[in-house]
């Protein structure tokens, strides 16, 4: 399986074009509730009614377009993949929390980090330090 960045970018390269792309550019970054970005809706008038993200029906084309498996993937699934994507490089998890809405850590770090590369590298450097020879 490709690493979370590969996979992030084959999404929103696959996406471009499509109607969820708006979707998914937003919510990866920002790891917004899909709640909170479906009913976005731009200023324009077309046809008498602004249009609204809908996201479903073309989700799965995306992924599949992209490699990924699109049964096991629903649009919520970028919110715990933008926690993904800031807790890899390092990005404390306090800081990753505040902007997705939790009052604390411990349900970014239990329920939507899907990966432990930066407490994996906390781990080898205290070890190192330990055993500096």
């Amino acid at each position: 399986m490709p690493p979370p960045w590969e996979q992030a970018e084959a999404v929103l390269k696959a996406s471009e074009g499509t109607a969820p792309h708006a979707y998914i550019v937003l919510s990866l970054p920002l790891g917004a509730r899909t709640e909170e970005l479906r009913p976005l809706t731009w200023p324009h008038d077309l046809d008498g009614a602004p249009p609204s993200i809908m996201v479903w029906r073309s989700f799965r084309a995306v992924l599949k377009k992209a490699g990924l498996n699109e049964k096991k993937w629903t649009p919520r699934e970028m919110r715990h993949s933008s926690v993904s994507l800031l807790s890899d490089p390092g990005i404390p998890l306090e800081n990753i929390s505040r902007p997705v809405g939790h009052r604390n850590t411990s349900v970014t770090e239990t329920v939507y980090r899907k990966q432990l590369r930066p407490a994996l590298l906390e781990g080898a450097e205290a070890v190192d330090q330990s055993f500096p020879d």
